[in-house]
């Protein structure tokens, strides 16, 4: 299993129409014709690395993105947005061999990508993966077991996200912690300020789960959200650590993962290539 550090920087905006391959040297983003919306990179630099730890760092910021030490897979799971339990056909090397992945616009089109919704910058990624990987891919409907995470008999436990001060240095966070909104994650502890469910979700999926989670709740608010856990079985849990994830999603935010069967969307990789050079 993966833990992954995750910095979110997501803005509203229009819909993304049109989709582009990315360029790797410095001829400019490339727009969709119709839209002008941006829909892809200006340049990549992609370089292996050694890493000794399962941490990686995955960072969106006003000008691109930044993976650190990341696994291939991750940055597939970025561009569809879906789990590695929902993407089938993925190379071995995908989630053993690490690389510092910094993709960036040009300046002119800063303003672009900042307005960017996450579903449209999906879609930059993609190129990028296409491009620098030759990625290409397909969508099917698989029957499989998932958990339905739903609001538990009790009623949700979670707290309402307050409102940020932009004057403020930074904002108290339910754990305790100030911060300026970065979502952070390690092993056994989530901490998701001024979130959807969806988010939530997402880093569940994560968590070495058997099956993918699915969001049932209804819920549509921002949350400041705090989970804690133990990462290991309830019989080899002792007394004084946190409970396991079920049992502390209950506890802690009035949530429930109830195990269904349902066909979902899954991604099937039909061809994936290590990168191209710089």
């Amino acid at each position: 299993m993966f833990l992954v550090g995750v910095v979110w920087m997501l803005s509203p905006g229009p819909a993304l129409r049109g989709q582009a391959d990315s360029t790797s040297g410095g001829n400019g983003a490339q727009t969709d014709a119709d839209s002008g919306i941006l829909t892809a990179f200006a340049g990549a630099s992609i370089k292996q690395v050694k890493s000794d730890t399962d941490m990686m760092g995955l960072k969106f910021s006003d000008d691109g993105i930044v993976f650190t030490a990341a696994a291939v897979d991750l940055l597939v799971q970025e561009a569809f947005g879906v789990e590695s339990n929902r993407i089938i056909g993925l190379p071995s090397w995908t989630k053993s061999a690490r690389y510092d992945i910094q993709a960036k616009v040009d300046d002119i089109d800063v303003s672009g990508w900042r307005v960017l919704r996450r579903e449209q910058r999906k879609l930059v990624i993609q190129a990028l993966l296409k491009s620098r990987f030759n990625l290409s891919f397909h969508h099917e409907m698989k029957k499989q077991p998932i958990y339905s995470l739903v609001v538990a008999r009790n009623g949700p436990k979670l707290q309402v996200a307050k409102a940020v001060d932009p004057n403020s240095n930074g904002t108290k966070w339910p754990d305790g912690k100030t911060g300026n909104g970065a979502a952070t994650f390690t092993r056994g502890k989530i901490v998701i300020p001024r979130s959807t469910i969806a988010a939530l979700v997402k880093q569940l999926s994560q968590q070495g789960l058997a099956h993918p989670v699915i969001d049932d709740t209804g819920l549509t608010d921002l949350y400041d959200i705090t989970l804690q856990w133990s990462p290991v079985n309830e019989s080899s849990a002792t007394v004084g650590t946190p409970p396991p994830v079920f049992t502390a999603l209950e506890e802690q935010l009035g949530l429930k993962l109830k195990l269904d069967k349902r066909p979902i969307d899954v991604v099937v990789i039909d061809h994936l290539d290590k990168p191209s050079t710089n």
